[in-house]
């Protein structure tokens, strides 16, 4: 089996098991699809194992929000089943990001987010 080159990046957003600040190395195309996708940074070591800080890139204009339901009317749209509070944890979370357009939640925000959708469609 022959060796392949890998790619050291730094974890800037969690996914899987990596979580932000953790380094690791993936092979080339896995690395350039978590720096595209906004989860990792590429990242290099000096002889002595310090990190190279990379170059500033020039600032970017903000981009515009992505998700609709930072909006009254977007978050009027997402389903919330009336069994809400039986589903899997997950599913509230992944309801409740649906409704405010946040990036990570808690349990416990998701289920204030819902509840506060809910008494804001009951109104």
């Amino acid at each position: 089996m022959a060796d392949t080159e890998t790619v050291t990046v730094k974890v800037v957003k969690a996914f899987s098991v990596y979580w932000p600040g953790m380094v690791a190395g993936f092979e080339p195309d896995q690395a350039r699809n978590l720096i595209t996708k906004g989860f990792a940074v590429a990242v290099s070591f000096d002889d002595d194992g310090n990190e190279i800080a990379a170059p500033a890139k020039p600032e970017a204009e903000p981009e515009a929000p992505s998700k609709e339901a930072a909006t009254p009317d977007a978050a009027g749209s997402v389903d919330i089943p009336a069994d809400w509070e039986n589903l899997h944890h997950m599913k509230q979370i992944a309801i409740a990001k649906q409704i405010t357009g946040a990036d990570r939640l808690t349990l416990d925000q998701a289920r204030e987010a819902i509840t506060q959708e809910l008494a804001r469609r009951a109104g």
